[in-house]
């Protein structure tokens, strides 16, 4: 990834329950485009992630959300699951900040719907200001990298995928059920 972010400073407000993929991979992939996150919670320590079907792992916890300055940060990230927003959404201080940080008119990121794609296992993968998505379906979508939601493309394979694509220069992978794909870049 680029510096696009550098020097930017993203807050990433959960607590116990979190969607672990929701937290940990917008931070990796934040953190490698340079800016620097800080996790924000409603109690010190750490934090424990959901994964699929049991708890996961935890991640620590920088700052209470309760002494967060919402003028520190250029972005705020809401990791998504159901027990994370709900538990949130019961703390006065928690709301108080999203409230505060959506009046500065700077980016929150929380979940939005992707349509056209179903069940999704693999992880997201990043290149050339393009995001692709696949589902189990075999439909990967492709995203103009931002802070809004853009569709590039919706392109279908009929063949089920449950692994993460992969860039390598030009080309993307794609390993299906029964093939394993490459698409590439045809620009001169």
């Amino acid at each position: 990834m680029s510096n696009e972010l550098k020097g930017r400073k993203i807050a990433i407000l959960a607590t116990d329950g979190f969607e672990q993929v929701e937290l940990t991979d917008p931070k990796k992939n934040v953190e490698a485009a340079g800016a620097t996150t800080e996790v924000l919670s409603v109690k010190d320590g750490s934090i424990k992630g959901w994964k699929f079907t049991e708890w996961g792992d935890t991640v620590p916890v920088d700052k209470q959300v309760s002494k967060a300055n919402v003028d520190d940060y250029d972005a705020l990230i809401l990791p998504g699951g159901q027990i994370n927003p709900d538990k949130l959404r019961m703390e006065k201080a928690a709301v108080d900040f999203v409230q505060r940080f959506v009046k500065t008119g700077k980016p929150v990121f929380e979940r939005e719907r992707l349509s056209g794609l179903a069940d999704l296992y693999a992880s997201p993968a990043e290149a050339a200001g393009r995001i692709y998505i696949t589902d189990r379906d075999g439909t990967t979508l492709v995203l103009k990298a931002g802070d809004k939601l853009d569709v590039l493309a919706t392109n279908r394979l009929g063949d089920p995928i449950d692994a993460s694509p992969v860039i390598v220069g030009k080309q993307l992978f794609l390993r299906g059920e029964k093939y394993l794909y490459c698409i590439e870049d045809g620009g001169k």
